[in-house]
């Protein structure tokens, strides 16, 4: 009857505590899980901020083909040029005086640079008699310091036929 006593007591002892090799093994579990978790985290707001320069990207190569656009068809070569990484101009305004001006786009875009290319091209159309219109393609491409293209936009502008 003795020996069932220290037996059911040493196996009580046994079940209240870990042993250390178990302690480990918790420990280790948990940093995985702990390290799994943060890298997730990091990805995701790696993601976030590539989704982010692309809309940013996408937001000034479509405003730098609106403004050529809405410009005189004889000022169309003008925008030609390159803008750099954090020097993109924004669509010209008129202030206070009445003077055109054009300004910085600001710390939003100051990861990313702007090239524009002005062309002239002829394009002809065979279903129509192989009618030509000529005029200028524009390309804008929006890139990064390390020169990824985030957004291009290549858009054909007609020559405007004086009434």
């Amino acid at each position: 009857m003795a020996g069932r006593r220290e037996t059911e007591r040493a196996s009580r002892r046994h079940r209240r505590g870990l042993s250390l090799i178990e302690g480990l093994i918790a420990s280790i579990v948990l940093a995985i899980v702990a390290a799994a978790a943060a890298m997730a985290l990091g990805m995701g707001v790696g993601a976030q901020r590539e989704a982010q320069l692309q809309l940013l990207a996408g937001l000034a190569a479509e405003q730098q083909i609106s403004s050529i656009m809405e410009a005189p068809y004889g000022e169309t070569t003008n925008w030609a040029g390159d803008e750099g990484i954090g020097a993109m101009l924004s669509p010209p305004r008129l202030n206070s005086s009445g003077t055109t001006i054009r300004e910085s786009l600001g710390p939003a875009f100051a990861q990313l640079g702007r090239t524009t290319t002005v062309v002239a091209e002829t394009r002809t159309f065979a279903t129509y008699s192989n009618f030509a219109v000529p005029g200028w393609r524009i390309e804008v491409t929006v890139r990064d310091a390390a020169n990824r293209v985030y957004a291009r936009i290549v858009r054909f502008r007609a020559q405007e036929v004086e009434p």
